[in-house]
């Protein structure tokens, strides 16, 4: 497998913690994370577990319906996570579907900054439409902590 990195940054009028909230909780998460136009509609975390799954419909029927699986390396509480990520449509593993997301959060002065890079894609041409989905959902991020 080739190794690619893509890296999207943002800056925020917010603080780091809250920034971390509204990625990591759900129901903030999911006012905000529409992936290919897709609604949250569950997160699956069991207590003490690193593994989480994230289910997303677009309403329409189950064959639309997307999940991304999870598994934590590392939690350090408003600052910084390291997990797998691996999506599924139709219950089945997207092929070359797996990757690892590094995501930074840090107060700045006045605000707080954001840095997600994903790593291990396998063709550097899938790299394009991840880092602008990266792009606009960390835009649609900004917006929701900025405004709520």
């Amino acid at each position: 497998m080739a190794e690619n990195k893509i890296t999207a940054t943002q800056k925020f009028d917010a603080s780091a913690e809250k920034v971390f909230a509204a990625w990591t909780e759900f129901e903030q998460l999911k006012q905000w994370w529409k992936p290919l136009g897709k609604t949250l509609i569950k997160m699956d975390q069991s207590e003490g577990s690193n593994d989480v799954a994230y289910h997303f419909s677009d309403g329409d029927s189950s064959d639309g319906d997307m999940m991304v699986k999870s598994e934590y390396e590392k939690i350090e509480e408003n600052k910084h996570l390291v997990y797998s990520w691996n999506w599924y449509l139709n219950d089945a593993p997207v092929k070359d579907g797996l990757y690892k997301l590094d995501v930074e959060f840090s107060d700045t002065d006045g605000g707080s900054e954001i840095s997600v890079t994903q790593s291990n894609e396998s063709e550097e041409e899938g790299v394009h439409p991840h880092s602008q989905g990266w792009d606009d959902a960390l835009k649609e991020l900004k917006d929701f902590v900025e405004n709520h």
